[in-house]
């Protein structure tokens, strides 16, 4: 079990990776990447993937969105 979890309610993919980026860098290494989005390409859930990242599709809503983040999650 991850020790933080980083949750993501992806609305728009227009800095994504650099986010993703910016956490990988980070010294502290005991995290997952837990997002959620409403997106109907593929090409952020490669991203995601390619990021180790736990990911759900959800409806537009943004309360859904942080809350099936927050169902992936198994941080302390």
């Amino acid at each position: 079990m991850s020790k933080i979890s980083v949750e993501m309610p992806v609305t728009w993919e227009t800095y994504l990776s650099e986010v993703l980026e910016a956490i990988r860098v980070q010294t502290f290494q005991d995290f997952e990447v837990c997002a959620s989005s409403s997106l109907g390409d593929d090409q952020h859930r490669d991203l995601l993937n390619s990021f180790c990242a736990k990911f759900t599709s959800s409806g537009p809503n943004i309360l859904e969105k942080r809350f099936r983040t927050h169902q992936l999650s198994g941080g302390e």
